[in-house]
């Protein structure tokens, strides 16, 4: 996943490192390791209004992989990813399914699929930072890029259905396919 950070390019190979890419040194340059970040990522997410980075299904603060953790970076630094009483880093475990398939920054929230279930994840500020919902069962994603969104209304493909999220609850589109 790539992810603007302004000007800049945060990367991250599937099962990866981060890596930043300082567009000030020019498309000459290599991006270079996040050397603070988790160790293994599946994705990550960068919110453009609060200015987090955002990491899917990754390792704890210890270095134990969790597929269903979700970690932040203090806000406005992508290189500080240990929580303390002194910034805004964080994590927060979903409860929800066996494993993270793919999150998407929409109007409303971040959405977070499992392979079974859709959670929301909001920027709410000091001292909680963010706030998690659980917000539909047998609603997870198929795949890491079978989302979008359209008119700030987030669309995925289920395993058996399609979906939307419209804000309050996650409804089931029609299809004859």
């Amino acid at each position: 996943s790539m992810e603007n950070w302004g000007e800049d390019l945060l990367a991250c190979p599937r099962g990866g490192r981060i890596y930043h890419w300082d567009a000030t040194g020019g498309t000459g340059t290599r991006a270079v390791l996040v050397t603070a970040s988790p160790t293994i990522n599946n994705q990550i997410l960068v919110t453009p209004d609060s200015q987090f980075a955002i990491s899917l299904g990754c390792t704890n603060e210890v270095g134990d992989y969790d597929p269903l953790l979700v970690r932040w970076s203090s806000q406005e630094d992508f290189n500080d990813w240990t929580a303390s009483a002194t910034n805004t880093a964080g994590s927060n475990p979903i409860g929800t399914g066996s494993r993270i398939i793919g999150g998407m920054h929409s109007r409303q929230a971040v959405m977070i699929w499992t392979d079974t279930a859709t959670h929301t994840m909001q920027y709410v500020g000091a001292p909680f930072v963010f706030r998690f919902r659980h917000v539909g069962d047998a609603t997870g994603l198929i795949s890491p890029h079978a989302a979008a969104e359209f008119k700030g209304i987030p669309f995925w493909m289920g395993d058996s259905n399609f979906f939307m999220w419209d804000g309050g609850s996650v409804r089931t589109l029609d299809c004859t396919v």
